[in-house]
C-alpha cells in the first residue's frame, strides 16, 4: 500500500512537470487553464477515488482546451 502511494505520487508529480511544460511552449490561455483543472482533478482523485478524479479532470481539461467532448 504504501509503494503504490508513492509510486502514484511519483507518476502525478511527473505528469504535472510535462503538462506544465506543454503548457509554457504553446502559451495558450484555455490549454493552461485546462490543465489546471486536469491537475486539480488529479488531485481530488487521488483524495477521493481515483478513476472519477481523473476522469472529471480530463473531461476539464479536454473542454478547457476547446475540444470537443
Amino acid at each position: 500500500m504504501k509503494m503504490t502511494v508513492k509510486r502514484t505520487a511519483i507518476t502525478t508529480g511527473l505528469t504535472a512537470v510535462a503538462m506544465l511544460a506543454l503548457a509554457s511552449a504553446a502559451s495558450a490561455g484555455p490549454i493552461i487553464d485546462g490543465l489546471v483543472a486536469l491537475l486539480h482533478g488529479l488531485n481530488d482523485g487521488l483524495g477521493n477515488t481515483l478513476g472519477t478524479g481523473l476522469l472529471a479532470g480530463l473531461a476539464e481539461a479536454l473542454l478547457g482546451a476547446g475540444l470537443p467532448l
